[in-house]
């Protein structure tokens, strides 16, 4: 109990100067900005590996409520999905969003915005280092970059892309629909999960956003369950020794202070795409320019796409990420653990499922492997 009480959330607490990017450290290079994003390049941690500057360049478009430290989980001990491309010598750009909190532009922003402002970060990536960028879109960046392929926006900027634990049509989530179902209505409104800052504008309220899953995740885990399974697992190890782990650490340091604040347009995006579902003829439930989004453009303009998923994904469970399937060829990868697996365990180049490897019975491709092998023209 007093492991429980004080030395886990004191451990919680000790990993913030180790989890994430810090890019306060001026350890990575600010490239660019926008009036919503800044784009910075992620370098190696590895001292010994050099950035190729004739290679192919990857842009990372993290979720927008959880944030993208931690897509740069803990590079100090090789636990980092953006570091995996980084420690090959890939040109390697994170789009990080400002804060929500005291950035008006924003606040208000929408879908055409981000799909503005990425074709803006393409476009410098590419004069840096001559070659279109592999766009690669985790969680609901996913989601975004596919919008932003389509729009049309980004043609001649990206030629490749990647989705890692994205939801394409959230309307195949059976899990999260039936959830969504059985809430009175007046939950499962856009309006209910809104707030209003002190200058007027509306936005979406992170905290309440993450609260959803924290709600379907009791039909499977009871806090009570939850608190046990962590009482038995320090009264498996005594003594004044016992040392909490980095990666329980991290995780529940992301957990408890990464949620943010969503604009309301970029919400409704979201919103819609769990209610609506892809048509037929691969047609999404939203547009940007007042244009059609359909799949079948990734097929017209020759964008290979790679599909990374968890098979125990209890957010964006597989055949959510994997509905595109259903108008589009695209090559698939699957990856054991959920949501953040790619993050955090197979991040480690160690592992049995590192990033720059093929791994499992059906020779999966990692992202880092597609985007060396796209670089090497194989």
């Amino acid at each position: 109990m007093e492991l429980i009480a004080f030395r886990y959330p004191e451990a919680i607490r000790a990993i913030e100067p180790e989890y994430g990017f810090h890019f306060e450290r001026n350890e990575n290079s600010k490239i660019a900005e926008t009036d919503r994003f800044f784009l910075y390049q992620v370098l190696p941690s590895d001292p010994a590996v050099s950035v190729r500057k004739a290679g192919k360049p990857v842009l990372i478009l993290p979720p927008y409520v959880l944030g993208g430290n931690i897509l740069g989980f803990l590079p100090g001990d090789n636990r980092s999905y953006a570091h995996c491309f980084a420690n090959q010598g890939i040109p390697t750009y994170i789009r990080m969003l400002k804060d929500i909190q005291t950035t008006e532009a924003l606040q208000v922003m929408t879908g055409e915005n981000d799909a503005l402002d990425t074709r803006a970060f393409c476009a410098a990536i590419r004069e840096r280092h001559g070659r279109q960028v592999t766009l690669n879109g985790y969680c609901q960046g996913g989601f975004s970059a596919l919008c932003d392929i389509l729009s049309g926006e980004l043609d001649d900027l990206v030629d490749a892309f990647i989705t890692c634990v994205a939801p394409m049509d959230g309307t195949h989530s059976e899990g999260l629909s039936s959830f969504l179902a059985n809430l009175p209505r007046r939950f499962n409104d856009l309006d209910y999960g809104t707030k209003t800052l002190p200058n007027g504008n509306k936005v979406a309220d992170g905290k309440l956003m993450g609260w959803v899953y924290k709600l379907k995740s009791i039909e499977e885990e009871s806090p009570i369950a939850a608190f046990y399974r962590d009482l038995m697992m320090f009264a498996q190890q005594r003594g004044a020794d016992f040392k909490i782990s980095k990666t329980a650490a991290g995780l529940n340091y992301w957990l408890n202070n990464e949620r943010y604040d969503l604009p309301m347009e970029i919400t409704r995006m979201s919103f819609v795409s769990y209610n609506t579902p892809i048509t037929q003829d691969g047609t999404l439930p939203v547009k940007l320019f007042g244009r059609k989004l359909n799949l079948n453009r990734l097929k017209e303009k020759k964008i290979p796409w790679l599909i990374c998923y968890g098979l125990q994904d209890n957010l964006v469970e597989p055949a959510t990420a994997l509905a595109p399937l259903d108008h589009v060829d695209a090559e698939v990868s699957a990856f054991p653990k959920g949501h953040v697996a790619m993050a955090t365990s197979w991040s480690d180049p160690k592992s049995a499922c590192a990033l720059h490897t093929r791994f499992g019975e059906k020779n999966f491709r990692g992202p880092v492997r597609f985007q060396l092998d796209i670089e090497a023209g194989v």
